[in-house]
This record gives structure tokens, C-alpha cells and sequence, in this order.
């Protein structure tokens, strides 16, 4: 028996920022931030988990770089390393899951694709995945995971003091 998902309660403003902290190899003086958000700021009936970064120089009216610098962010601010793998990953479950990690293994009728081992394990957040699971993965193996997947992004979710 499969055991059920736990509801989440919908948020619209969950945020947490870390930082600012120095960074080298950007400019004299470049700070990175790093913005943890899971709440329905999209609007579209679910909570999602994003983890995106921003490297300025104060002062400039621009950024230098920003978006999903997860290496960087890693680097910076090593708490948050264990949960950059949610990234993109909501309270129904991770972005396309399904679809998206089909197409990384190839399995889809698109004649360019080719299996992609690293985009496959970071899609269905199977960071062991063997080139045989990702070969041999099925709709109903990605399902079957996917429990399990979602007790764990609930732990991390609320190891950051977000309501889930």
C-alpha cells in the first residue's frame, strides 16, 4: 500500500535570503546572495521550491549574474547544498517529472535527443542513477519513486522553517 502524500498548506510569500557574502572572480567589491522561495507566488495552485542566486557589485545599477548559480551557491553557502536538488520541484511533485526525465533518457519520439545521464538524474532527482536505470526507467518506475521523493522534499522544505 502506497502511502499518501501529505497536503500542503498554499503560501504566497515564503522567502529567505542568505547572504550577502564576498565573491572572488567578479569584480572589486562583488557580493552573491542567494534567495530560497517554496510558496505559490506563480499563482497556479501549488506551492514550488526554487533556489536562485544574484552576484552584484554594489553601487552598479546591474547584475552581474543571476538565476540558478547552484555551483556558486553551493560554494557559498554550503547549508543550502542539500537542497538545491529541489530546485524546480513542487508539492505535486518535480516540474514535467514525468515528461522531463523520459527525455533526458531518450525515450521520447524527438529524432535529436540522445539519454543524458546528468540532466536525467538532476530532472527525476535520482542523483545515483545508474546509465542501466536511466535506460530502463518506465512511467510506473518514475511513479513508483515518487512517495518516497516527496517525503523528502517535505523534510527539506520545512528543515528551512518554510511552511509545507
Amino acid at each position: 500500500m502506497t502511502k499518501t502524500m501529505n497536503p500542503s498548506k498554499i503560501t504566497y510569500s515564503q522567502t529567505r535570503i542568505f547572504g550577502p557574502k564576498p565573491i572572488a572572480g567578479w569584480g572589486k567589491g562583488a557580493l552573491i546572495r542567494a534567495k530560497v522561495r517554496h510558496d505559490d507566488d506563480c499563482r497556479n495552485g501549488h506551492n514550488s521550491f526554487a533556489v536562485t542566486g544574484e552576484i552584484y557589485i554594489p553601487g552598479k545599477r546591474y547584475v552581474e549574474a543571476c538565476g540558478g548559480l547552484h555551483d556558486e551557491i553551493a560554494q557559498h553557502f554550503p547549508e543550502l547544498a542539500p537542497v538545491l536538488k529541489w530546485h524546480l520541484c513542487g508539492t505535486d511533485g518535480p516540474m514535467h517529472y514525468v515528461a522531463n526525465s523520459l527525455y533526458w533518457a531518450g525515450k521520447t519520439k524527438l529524432e535529436w535527443e540522445k539519454p543524458n545521464l546528468v540532466n536525467f538524474r538532476s530532472t527525476a532527482i535520482w542523483p545515483d542513477a545508474t546509465e542501466q536505470d536511466m535506460l530502463t526507467v518506465t512511467p510506473e518506475i518514475l511513479g513508483a519513486r515518487l512517495p518516497a521523493l516527496m517525503e523528502g522534499f517535505q523534510a527539506a522544505v520545512e528543515s528551512l522553517g518554510f511552511t509545507y
